[in-house]
């Protein structure tokens, strides 16, 4: 596997992971394939590390969407998903409070992840019971 030197490019490749975890795994792979080598290529060329943080900020949006006419409806059911979605929370606090005094930022990120590990948890149970 490539490894990506710039701090900027490993958040980008964990965001890809992260997103495109409820997605089938061709689909999955597919993407993330694309993005590795878009960021090593990126790397290669010289790209500062801010520019690259940038796009994937600016690429987020698209990234949910992507990841959702893909087959989230496919992924609800699955603990791992909402693990995922638990663990973007405290990503978007961070990045808020990189952009905003507010603290309702902090709020959504301690408790939105902590809901979402418990609707893992029942999702779980409820996939072993049946």
């Amino acid at each position: 596997m490539t490894t990506l030197r710039l701090r900027s490019a490993r958040l980008a490749w964990l965001w890809c992971l992260l997103y495109t975890a409820p997605v089938r795994p061709d689909l999955r792979d597919r993407r993330r394939d694309e993005l590795l080598s878009h960021l090593w290529e990126s790397e290669a060329a010289g790209v500062q590390g801010i520019r690259l943080l940038s796009a994937a900020l600016r690429g987020v949006l698209a990234d949910l969407s992507w990841s959702v006419r893909r087959g989230w409806r496919h992924a609800v059911g699955q603990p791992e998903t909402w693990v995922a979605v638990a663990a973007m929370f405290p990503i978007a606090a961070w990045i808020g409070a990189m952009v905003s005094s507010s603290h309702g930022v902090d709020l959504v990120g301690g408790l939105g992840g902590p809901f979402f590990l418990t609707v893992s948890g029942a999702t779980w149970a409820r996939r072993r019971k049946g």
